[in-house]
């Protein structure tokens, strides 16, 4: 039976499904306890296995994997390749979590697609939110306009409402989006997508001087 935590144990889903694979129970409840504080549309279960991992993206599709490189039954490398595997989740977002801190590891998962390395000693809400941030961020620069109306609007829409999230991202990013809500438009589903259109829309040259290069500012 799958080991599964919820850090936001409301009856509705919230806009972004993150899975997070650990086989310590501390660090599980740890890691999601610290998300419910995040104040983020977040849902996050949790697996102490890879096989418990792998029968949940069987059923369910995640903007989000967490995964831990120290596995009772494997390694984070090879959740990483279930991820890549899953038809339903290869397009996810990961970050791989250790408490082993070695440079060679965080730059091996960063190889591996990765989006961050955080060792457990450092694990503090700050950089928990800033790495999901930017998880996600990066997950929407890969979007096509059709990846991105069929797969990324409940995520993105969420995201899009979040002021650090709108400062993570890359002016490059802003085109993209945009030429994304374009294609909405041209194929004359306004209705259906016009509250995501409008997000995009609001990216603009006048908005560039609130992106950044660098990491995200603190608040």
């Amino acid at each position: 039976m799958t080991d599964t935590s919820t850090i936001n144990p409301s009856p509705e889903r919230k806009a972004v499904h993150a899975l997070l694979l650990d086989d310590d129970e501390f660090d599980r409840r740890r890691i999601c306890r610290m998300s419910d504080g995040l104040g983020l549309p977040i849902t996050m279960h949790s697996v102490p296995t890879l096989e418990t991992m792998e029968r949940s993206m069987q059923e369910n599709a995640y903007d989000l994997v967490l995964v831990d490189y120290r596995l009772a039954d494997g390694d984070g490398f090879s959740a990483l390749d279930m991820v890549q595997a899953s038809s339903k989740n290869r397009n996810a977002a990961t970050i791989m979590i250790s408490g082993n801190g070695q440079i060679e590891l965080a730059v091996a998962a960063l190889k591996a697609g990765c989006s961050d390395f955080l060792p457990k000693q450092d694990i503090s809400p700050e950089s928990l939110r800033t790495a999901i941030l930017q998880a996600l961020a990066s997950r929407v620069q890969q979007y096509n306009p059709e990846m991105l109306k069929r797969e990324a609007e409940r995520a993105l829409i969420a995201a899009l409402r979040d002021d650090s999230f709108r400062q993570s991202l890359r002016p490059t990013m802003i085109a993209a989006m945009s030429e994304a809500a374009q294609a909405i438009a041209r194929e004359k589903r306004q209705e259906k997508h016009a509250h995501l259109t409008g997000y995009l829309m609001e990216f603009t040259k006048d908005d560039d001087f609130c992106f950044q290069t660098g990491p995200l500012r603190k608040t």
